[in-house]
Protein backbone atom coordinates (compact mmCIF):
# COMPACT_ATOMS: atom_id res chain seq x y z
CA UNK A 1 0.00 0.00 0.00
CA UNK A 2 0.52 3.60 -0.50
CA UNK A 3 2.47 4.70 3.68
CA UNK A 4 1.70 8.72 4.79
CA UNK A 5 4.71 9.72 5.73
CA UNK A 6 2.99 11.74 8.48
CA UNK A 7 0.16 9.34 9.85
CA UNK A 8 2.12 7.04 9.51
CA UNK A 9 -0.94 5.38 7.89
CA UNK A 10 -0.61 2.48 5.43
CA UNK A 11 -3.57 3.20 2.65
CA UNK A 12 -4.18 -0.25 1.17
CA UNK A 13 -8.03 0.52 -1.11
CA UNK A 14 -5.72 0.11 -3.68
CA UNK A 15 -5.30 -3.36 -2.99
CA UNK A 16 -8.88 -4.26 -1.74
CA UNK A 17 -10.49 -7.14 -3.95
CA UNK A 18 -13.59 -6.29 -6.47
CA UNK A 19 -16.65 -8.15 -5.88
CA UNK A 20 -16.11 -10.14 -9.04
CA UNK A 21 -13.12 -11.21 -8.06
CA UNK A 22 -13.63 -11.71 -4.42
CA UNK A 23 -16.72 -14.53 -5.30
CA UNK A 24 -15.18 -16.26 -8.75
CA UNK A 25 -15.28 -19.48 -6.27
CA UNK A 26 -18.25 -19.66 -5.14
CA UNK A 27 -20.30 -22.08 -7.69
CA UNK A 28 -23.30 -24.05 -7.57
CA UNK A 29 -22.90 -26.77 -4.73
CA UNK A 30 -20.70 -24.81 -2.14
CA UNK A 31 -21.77 -24.03 0.90
CA UNK A 32 -20.33 -20.44 2.20
CA UNK A 33 -20.53 -17.79 5.20
CA UNK A 34 -23.25 -15.07 4.47
CA UNK A 35 -24.05 -11.93 7.01
CA UNK A 36 -27.60 -11.03 7.46
CA UNK A 37 -27.88 -7.56 6.32
CA UNK A 38 -32.05 -7.00 6.58
CA UNK A 39 -34.94 -9.24 8.41
CA UNK A 40 -38.87 -9.32 7.73
CA UNK A 41 -40.91 -11.72 8.33
CA UNK A 42 -40.95 -13.07 4.69
CA UNK A 43 -37.44 -12.49 3.49
CA UNK A 44 -34.03 -11.62 4.47
CA UNK A 45 -31.26 -9.59 2.59
CA UNK A 46 -27.96 -11.11 3.19
CA UNK A 47 -23.97 -9.73 2.01
CA UNK A 48 -21.93 -12.21 0.29
CA UNK A 49 -19.63 -9.84 0.10
CA UNK A 50 -19.46 -6.48 1.94
CA UNK A 51 -21.59 -4.36 -0.37
CA UNK A 52 -23.31 -7.03 -2.31
CA UNK A 53 -26.42 -8.13 -0.82
CA UNK A 54 -28.97 -10.86 -2.28
CA UNK A 55 -32.37 -11.63 -1.41
CA UNK A 56 -33.55 -15.80 0.84
CA UNK A 57 -37.25 -16.01 0.64
CA UNK A 58 -38.37 -17.18 4.33
CA UNK A 59 -38.81 -20.64 1.72
CA UNK A 60 -35.57 -21.45 1.95
CA UNK A 61 -34.25 -20.13 5.47
CA UNK A 62 -36.64 -21.76 7.98
CA UNK A 63 -40.53 -21.52 6.19
CA UNK A 64 -42.42 -23.09 9.02
CA UNK A 65 -41.90 -19.06 10.98
CA UNK A 66 -41.32 -15.48 10.85
CA UNK A 67 -37.64 -15.07 9.98
CA UNK A 68 -37.61 -12.11 12.76
CA UNK A 69 -38.15 -15.34 15.67
CA UNK A 70 -35.31 -17.47 13.68
CA UNK A 71 -32.11 -14.92 13.14
CA UNK A 72 -31.10 -11.38 13.68
CA UNK A 73 -29.10 -9.01 11.97
CA UNK A 74 -25.42 -8.98 11.73
CA UNK A 75 -25.60 -12.89 12.48
CA UNK A 76 -23.61 -14.98 9.89
CA UNK A 77 -25.15 -17.95 8.37
CA UNK A 78 -24.19 -20.67 6.46
CA UNK A 79 -26.19 -20.74 2.74
CA UNK A 80 -25.66 -23.15 -0.03
CA UNK A 81 -25.21 -21.73 -3.35
CA UNK A 82 -28.15 -23.56 -5.44
CA UNK A 83 -27.94 -21.26 -8.86
CA UNK A 84 -25.72 -17.94 -10.05
CA UNK A 85 -25.45 -16.28 -13.38
CA UNK A 86 -24.25 -12.73 -13.26
CA UNK A 87 -25.64 -10.74 -9.97
CA UNK A 88 -28.52 -13.47 -9.95
CA UNK A 89 -27.92 -15.83 -7.08
CA UNK A 90 -30.03 -18.59 -5.31
CA UNK A 91 -29.12 -19.13 -1.96
CA UNK A 92 -30.54 -21.89 0.42
CA UNK A 93 -29.40 -22.12 4.40
CA UNK A 94 -31.74 -24.75 4.79
CA UNK A 95 -29.44 -27.15 2.61
CA UNK A 96 -26.53 -25.63 3.67
CA UNK A 97 -23.77 -27.97 4.61
CA UNK A 98 -22.44 -28.17 8.22
CA UNK A 99 -19.41 -25.50 9.47
CA UNK A 100 -17.08 -28.74 8.84
CA UNK A 101 -17.71 -28.71 5.02
CA UNK A 102 -18.20 -25.44 4.78
CA UNK A 103 -15.68 -22.98 2.47
CA UNK A 104 -14.31 -20.30 4.01
CA UNK A 105 -15.38 -17.09 3.28
CA UNK A 106 -13.85 -14.60 0.27
CA UNK A 107 -11.12 -12.42 1.49
CA UNK A 108 -10.89 -8.27 1.23
CA UNK A 109 -7.02 -8.37 0.40
CA UNK A 110 -5.34 -11.07 -2.10
CA UNK A 111 -3.89 -13.78 0.28
CA UNK A 112 -5.40 -12.24 3.23
CA UNK A 113 -8.18 -13.65 6.06
CA UNK A 114 -11.86 -14.48 5.22
CA UNK A 115 -13.75 -11.77 5.82
CA UNK A 116 -16.32 -13.50 8.09
CA UNK A 117 -16.00 -15.48 10.61
CA UNK A 118 -18.79 -17.69 12.03
CA UNK A 119 -19.76 -16.55 15.82
CA UNK A 120 -17.64 -18.22 18.67
CA UNK A 121 -20.40 -19.36 21.40
CA UNK A 122 -20.84 -17.37 24.80
CA UNK A 123 -17.65 -17.97 26.87
CA UNK A 124 -19.25 -17.78 30.02
CA UNK A 125 -17.01 -15.70 31.95
CA UNK A 126 -18.88 -12.52 32.59
CA UNK A 127 -18.38 -12.17 35.93
CA UNK A 128 -14.22 -12.39 35.37
CA UNK A 129 -14.82 -9.43 32.93
CA UNK A 130 -16.66 -7.50 35.63
CA UNK A 131 -14.42 -8.30 38.46
CA UNK A 132 -11.25 -7.03 36.54
CA UNK A 133 -13.19 -4.10 34.88
CA UNK A 134 -13.80 -2.59 38.24
CA UNK A 135 -10.27 -3.62 39.54
CA UNK A 136 -8.90 -1.50 37.19
CA UNK A 137 -10.90 1.34 37.69
CA UNK A 138 -10.03 1.21 41.13
CA UNK A 139 -6.51 1.26 40.57
CA UNK A 140 -6.90 4.71 38.35
CA UNK A 141 -8.15 5.91 41.66
CA UNK A 142 -5.17 5.48 43.63
CA UNK A 143 -3.03 9.39 44.51
CA UNK A 144 -6.96 10.89 44.80
CA UNK A 145 -6.25 11.29 48.27
CA UNK A 146 -2.84 13.50 47.44
CA UNK A 147 -5.03 16.33 45.70
CA UNK A 148 -6.70 16.80 49.21
CA UNK A 149 -5.01 19.22 51.73
CA UNK A 150 -4.19 17.61 54.98
CA UNK A 151 -5.84 20.15 57.03
CA UNK A 152 -9.33 19.34 55.35
CA UNK A 153 -9.79 15.64 57.51
CA UNK A 154 -13.80 15.85 56.86
CA UNK A 155 -13.55 16.27 53.29
CA UNK A 156 -11.03 13.31 52.92
CA UNK A 157 -13.34 11.02 54.70
CA UNK A 158 -16.29 12.06 52.82
CA UNK A 159 -14.39 11.52 49.62
CA UNK A 160 -13.20 7.93 50.79
CA UNK A 161 -16.75 6.91 51.78
CA UNK A 162 -17.83 7.63 48.11
CA UNK A 163 -14.70 6.24 46.27
CA UNK A 164 -16.71 2.84 48.05
CA UNK A 165 -19.48 3.47 46.62
CA UNK A 166 -18.58 4.82 43.29
CA UNK A 167 -16.50 1.34 43.27
CA UNK A 168 -19.27 -0.94 44.61
CA UNK A 169 -21.39 0.81 41.93
CA UNK A 170 -18.69 0.43 38.99
CA UNK A 171 -18.18 -3.31 39.45
CA UNK A 172 -22.42 -3.17 39.68
CA UNK A 173 -22.62 -1.90 36.49
CA UNK A 174 -19.69 -4.07 35.09
CA UNK A 175 -21.27 -7.46 36.21
CA UNK A 176 -24.60 -6.22 34.24
CA UNK A 177 -23.07 -5.48 31.31
CA UNK A 178 -21.67 -8.89 31.19
CA UNK A 179 -25.01 -10.81 32.15
CA UNK A 180 -26.14 -8.67 29.30
CA UNK A 181 -23.68 -9.52 27.00
CA UNK A 182 -24.33 -13.27 28.06
CA UNK A 183 -28.01 -12.70 27.98
CA UNK A 184 -27.80 -11.60 24.04
CA UNK A 185 -25.37 -14.53 23.31
CA UNK A 186 -27.87 -16.67 24.74
CA UNK A 187 -30.61 -15.03 22.67
CA UNK A 188 -28.85 -15.15 19.53
CA UNK A 189 -27.95 -18.97 20.20
CA UNK A 190 -32.11 -19.71 20.82
CA UNK A 191 -32.61 -18.17 17.46
CA UNK A 192 -29.79 -20.66 15.69
CA UNK A 193 -31.04 -23.46 17.59
CA UNK A 194 -34.73 -22.93 16.69
CA UNK A 195 -33.86 -22.41 13.14
CA UNK A 196 -31.40 -25.10 12.84
CA UNK A 197 -34.29 -27.77 14.53
CA UNK A 198 -36.35 -26.49 12.14
CA UNK A 199 -33.84 -27.52 9.16
CA UNK A 200 -33.48 -30.65 10.49
CA UNK A 201 -37.12 -31.62 10.42
CA UNK A 202 -37.18 -30.35 6.97
CA UNK A 203 -34.29 -32.24 6.07
CA UNK A 204 -35.79 -35.66 7.72
CA UNK A 205 -39.10 -34.91 6.57
CA UNK A 206 -37.59 -34.78 2.74
CA UNK A 207 -35.76 -38.19 3.48
CA UNK A 208 -39.44 -40.01 4.01
CA UNK A 209 -40.82 -38.61 7.52
CA UNK A 210 -43.80 -37.16 6.18
CA UNK A 211 -43.49 -34.72 3.85
CA UNK A 212 -45.46 -36.29 0.45
CA UNK A 213 -42.55 -36.61 -2.11
CA UNK A 214 -42.80 -37.63 -6.23
CA UNK A 215 -42.05 -41.31 -5.14
CA UNK A 216 -44.48 -41.55 -2.11
CA UNK A 217 -47.87 -41.87 -3.10
CA UNK A 218 -51.00 -41.93 -0.85
CA UNK A 219 -53.21 -41.60 -3.77
CA UNK A 220 -53.83 -43.44 -6.77
CA UNK A 221 -55.66 -40.08 -8.10
CA UNK A 222 -53.04 -37.27 -8.79
CA UNK A 223 -55.07 -34.86 -8.45
CA UNK A 224 -56.10 -36.21 -5.18
CA UNK A 225 -52.48 -36.62 -4.08
CA UNK A 226 -51.43 -33.41 -5.33
CA UNK A 227 -54.51 -31.43 -3.40
CA UNK A 228 -53.00 -33.46 -0.46
CA UNK A 229 -49.75 -32.62 -0.40
CA UNK A 230 -50.80 -28.31 -0.94
CA UNK A 231 -52.95 -28.58 1.92
CA UNK A 232 -50.75 -30.41 4.18
CA UNK A 233 -47.97 -27.46 2.88
CA UNK A 234 -50.24 -24.85 3.82
CA UNK A 235 -50.89 -26.11 7.78
CA UNK A 236 -47.08 -26.06 7.99
CA UNK A 237 -46.15 -22.88 6.10
CA UNK A 238 -48.86 -20.74 7.60
CA UNK A 239 -48.51 -19.46 11.23
CA UNK A 240 -51.61 -20.53 12.83
CA UNK A 241 -51.88 -16.77 13.87
CA UNK A 242 -52.35 -16.01 10.28
CA UNK A 243 -54.79 -19.20 8.44
CA UNK A 244 -57.75 -17.30 8.67
CA UNK A 245 -55.93 -13.57 6.29
CA UNK A 246 -53.92 -16.29 4.10
CA UNK A 247 -56.92 -18.91 3.02
CA UNK A 248 -56.00 -21.29 0.23
CA UNK A 249 -57.91 -19.91 -3.11
CA UNK A 250 -60.52 -21.88 -4.88
CA UNK A 251 -58.37 -24.19 -7.51
CA UNK A 252 -57.98 -26.76 -9.76
CA UNK A 253 -55.77 -27.61 -12.86
CA UNK A 254 -55.83 -27.82 -16.89
CA UNK A 255 -56.16 -30.93 -18.59
CA UNK A 256 -52.07 -30.94 -19.34
CA UNK A 257 -51.12 -29.89 -15.90
CA UNK A 258 -49.75 -33.47 -14.79
CA UNK A 259 -48.29 -34.09 -17.69
CA UNK A 260 -46.29 -31.08 -17.85
CA UNK A 261 -45.65 -31.96 -14.21
CA UNK A 262 -44.53 -35.23 -14.14
CA UNK A 263 -42.23 -34.34 -17.58
CA UNK A 264 -40.19 -31.93 -15.64
CA UNK A 265 -37.01 -33.15 -14.29
CA UNK A 266 -34.13 -31.36 -11.94
CA UNK A 267 -36.55 -30.11 -8.92
CA UNK A 268 -37.66 -31.45 -5.51
CA UNK A 269 -41.60 -31.51 -6.26
CA UNK A 270 -42.07 -30.03 -2.64
CA UNK A 271 -40.32 -26.87 -3.77
CA UNK A 272 -43.05 -27.08 -6.55
CA UNK A 273 -45.84 -27.70 -4.09
CA UNK A 274 -44.18 -24.58 -1.71
CA UNK A 275 -44.57 -22.06 -5.15
CA UNK A 276 -48.41 -23.51 -5.51
CA UNK A 277 -48.98 -22.34 -1.58
CA UNK A 278 -48.05 -19.07 -2.54
CA UNK A 279 -50.10 -18.48 -5.49
CA UNK A 280 -52.45 -19.99 -4.08
CA UNK A 281 -52.66 -17.56 -0.62
CA UNK A 282 -51.86 -14.90 -2.76
CA UNK A 283 -48.01 -14.49 -1.17
CA UNK A 284 -46.68 -14.86 -5.02
CA UNK A 285 -47.17 -11.26 -5.08
CA UNK A 286 -45.13 -10.10 -2.26
CA UNK A 287 -42.35 -12.22 -3.05
CA UNK A 288 -39.89 -10.79 -5.34
CA UNK A 289 -38.27 -14.06 -5.95
CA UNK A 290 -41.36 -15.28 -7.78
CA UNK A 291 -41.32 -13.20 -10.30
CA UNK A 292 -44.73 -12.67 -10.96
CA UNK A 293 -45.67 -11.21 -14.37
CA UNK A 294 -48.61 -11.62 -16.85
CA UNK A 295 -47.97 -14.48 -19.58
CA UNK A 296 -47.87 -12.88 -22.39
CA UNK A 297 -48.84 -14.17 -25.99
CA UNK A 298 -44.91 -13.58 -26.97
CA UNK A 299 -41.27 -12.90 -26.07
CA UNK A 300 -41.81 -8.76 -26.21
CA UNK A 301 -42.86 -6.59 -23.12
CA UNK A 302 -45.76 -4.87 -25.50
CA UNK A 303 -47.30 -8.61 -26.38
CA UNK A 304 -50.90 -8.95 -25.10
CA UNK A 305 -51.46 -10.98 -21.89
CA UNK A 306 -52.91 -14.49 -22.69
CA UNK A 307 -56.51 -14.62 -21.55
CA UNK A 308 -59.10 -17.34 -21.13
CA UNK A 309 -62.30 -18.40 -23.07
CA UNK A 310 -64.29 -16.38 -20.22
CA UNK A 311 -61.27 -13.37 -19.64
CA UNK A 312 -59.26 -15.63 -17.62
CA UNK A 313 -55.62 -13.83 -17.17
CA UNK A 314 -52.85 -16.18 -16.96
CA UNK A 315 -49.60 -15.24 -14.90
CA UNK A 316 -46.00 -16.91 -14.55
CA UNK A 317 -44.16 -17.28 -11.50
CA UNK A 318 -40.37 -18.67 -11.22
CA UNK A 319 -39.95 -22.05 -9.39
CA UNK A 320 -36.19 -21.16 -10.24
CA UNK A 321 -34.20 -17.83 -11.39
CA UNK A 322 -30.82 -17.46 -12.32
CA UNK A 323 -31.08 -19.54 -15.70
CA UNK A 324 -32.00 -19.70 -18.93
CA UNK A 325 -33.96 -23.17 -18.84
CA UNK A 326 -35.01 -22.19 -15.28
CA UNK A 327 -38.80 -23.59 -14.62
CA UNK A 328 -41.78 -21.34 -14.66
CA UNK A 329 -45.43 -22.42 -12.88
CA UNK A 330 -48.45 -20.53 -15.14
CA UNK A 331 -51.76 -20.51 -13.69
CA UNK A 332 -54.73 -18.54 -14.58
CA UNK A 333 -57.27 -16.50 -12.27
CA UNK A 334 -60.88 -16.45 -12.93
CA UNK A 335 -63.35 -12.78 -12.48
CA UNK A 336 -64.34 -14.88 -9.09
CA UNK A 337 -61.33 -15.96 -8.08
CA UNK A 338 -60.41 -19.70 -8.55
CA UNK A 339 -57.06 -20.64 -9.77
CA UNK A 340 -56.39 -22.97 -12.72
CA UNK A 341 -53.05 -24.46 -11.99
CA UNK A 342 -52.03 -24.73 -16.31
CA UNK A 343 -48.53 -26.08 -16.59
CA UNK A 344 -44.75 -26.25 -15.88
CA UNK A 345 -42.30 -25.10 -17.92
CA UNK A 346 -39.36 -23.87 -19.03
CA UNK A 347 -38.37 -20.04 -18.97
CA UNK A 348 -38.52 -19.53 -22.86
CA UNK A 349 -41.58 -21.63 -22.97
CA UNK A 350 -44.51 -19.17 -23.26
CA UNK A 351 -47.38 -22.04 -23.78
CA UNK A 352 -50.14 -22.27 -21.05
Amino acid sequence: GAMDSLSHIIDVRGLLRGTEAALRDYEPGKTVPVRVRQVEAAKCQVELFPGFTVPIDAADIADRSDLRLVTSRGEVLLALVVEREKDTWLLSVKDAADAEHASLAASLLPGGPPWLVPPSPPSGDGDVAAEAAAEEWLRGLDGMDDSVPEDLPGAIAEIGSLRRELYQATRQAARLEGELKTAREQLENARTSRRQAEIARDKAERRGGGRPSGGERLFEDPAEQLDFEIRAAWARRIPASDKKARPLAEWGYSDHFFETLDSLKGIDRSKIVDVIVEVLTGLDKEMPGRERHQLRTGPGGSDPQRLGPNGEQYYRVALQIGTAGARRLHYSRAVNGRIELSSVRLHDDLRT
